[in-house]
């Protein structure tokens, strides 16, 4: 049988794999050769020097399996929302422990503010002895993880929400990751389409700030209608400020919004509403 070496005290995967048949005494004397230059006596040592968080070593073996399994799996499957990522976390995380014959369980104990750490990286205290993470057992673990706060693939009720809080904040922060380049504005007021996603924000960091002064402060809320623009319940937004109140139509393409249109018809009351004015 062709296996990796594992060395025992920082647990690095050999980057070759070595086939004996059946000569299960030559497997047996191989895997107990040292080979690995780790420099730890023990996997408690490692533990101490790696700044992990844990002392049981076994928590290098599930939480590598964990991220290898993890990352395979939301590179190449969809998952439609966070109540299923969050499930998909959890019961991963319980599987990889369990297969390595233990279980976790959260314990009550007293609160110790000592223990308390503020974290916000993964960067050690001081700088381990070497990276025992760089072994061929991490082959879906990224080198480098990116997650910028707007999905880029989102759909349309997703990008309406975005789009909401911009109104709901006056942030035009909003807006920057969700607008196509090509971007054009269109409103039932004004004769011509603005064109750009730059002369857009321009336009709208002006409004906003206009509306900070005069505190008339505008709620965006969730919606559709049931039917427009020869869509059946197309999704909207229905803005109101003072007595006035405008809908928002979009179109989008490749996750991002291409096309507004700020209308009085279809009458934003005959929208349908959700009573959803996202923050």
């Amino acid at each position: 049988m062709s296996v990796s070496r594992i060395c025992p005290n920082c647990y690095r995967r050999e980057g070759i794999r070595v086939n004996f048949g059946n000569n299960h005494s030559a497997e047996k004397e191989f895997h107990q050769q040292h080979w690995c230059d780790c420099g730890y006596s023990s996997p408690e040592e490692m533990m101490k020097d790696q700044d992990l968080g844990f002392s049981d070593a076994k928590w290098v073996l599930i939480i590598k399996d964990f991220l290898n399994t993890y990352y395979n799996i939301i590179s190449t499957t969809v998952i439609p929302n966070k109540d299923e990522h969050l499930r998909l976390f959890l019961k991963l995380l319980k599987n990889k422990i369990n297969w390595y014959d233990s279980s976790a369980e959260l314990i009550p104990k007293k609160r110790n503010f000592n223990e308390f750490e503020y974290v916000r990286n993964g960067k050690p205290k001081k700088q381990p002895k070497l990276n025992i993470f760089d072994d061929n057992g991490l082959e879906d673990v990224p080198n480098q993880v990116t997650i910028t706060k707007t999905n880029y693939n989102l759909d349309e009720v997703q990008l309406l929400i975005e789009y909401a809080k911009a109104w709901n904040n006056l942030n035009v922060s909003y807006l920057e990751n969700i607008l196509s380049d090509n971007f054009e504005y269109n409103s039932q007021w004004v004769f011509d389409t603005m064109y750009g996603k730059e002369t857009y924000i321009d336009y709208l960091k002006g409004k906003f700030k206009r509306i900070k002064e005069t505190n008339a402060f505008p709620q965006a809320e969730i919606g559709y209608y049931k039917n427009a623009y020869g869509v059946k319940n197309k999704p909207c937004i229905v803005i109101k400020q003072n007595d006035t109140k405008v809908s928002i139509i979009m179109k989008i393409n490749n996750g991002k919004i291409t096309n507004i249109d700020m209308v009085g018809f279809p009458d934003p009351n005959t929208a349908i509403t959700f009573d959803y004015f996202p923050k």
